[in-house]
């Protein structure tokens, strides 16, 4: 019997000291897990949030192009080949393209000679 209570006694001790090291890591290990993914995750929100200003800004001021004479002008004569009224439009034509070289003659060999019909 008292073999039976000093396993009692050890296996008290190991399931006491088992449940304190679970109660430890579900009150340390995943809080701090949990903040250092939450750090991870909001520098990456901040990255994307800086590129994502910056793109505006790039778009404000392409915006602002588009609102000029000029850069209309320059966009319709570039993409639609557009003139001002009184002006005439050319087109250089690129050069033909050289006729293809004549096809070589088959090589005569014996099955060439060789007439089933005819």
């Amino acid at each position: 019997m008292i073999v039976a209570q000093q396993l009692r006694r050890k296996s008290r001790w190991i399931i006491l000291g088992v449940l304190s090291l679970l109660a430890a890591y579900l009150l340390f290990f995943t809080p701090v897990r949990t903040y250092i993914d939450q750090r991870g995750q909001m520098s990456a929100v901040a990255h994307q949030q800086q590129l994502l200003v910056q793109t505006n800004k790039q778009l404000d001021e392409r915006a602002k192009q588009l609102q000029s004479d000029a850069e209309i002008e320059r966009l319709a004569r570039e993409r639609y080949e557009l003139v001002t009224p009184g002006q005439q439009a050319y087109a250089v034509m690129p050069p033909p393209a050289p006729p293809a070289p004549p096809e070589k003659p088959k090589k005569n060999g014996l099955w060439d000679k060789i007439k089933f019909w005819d």
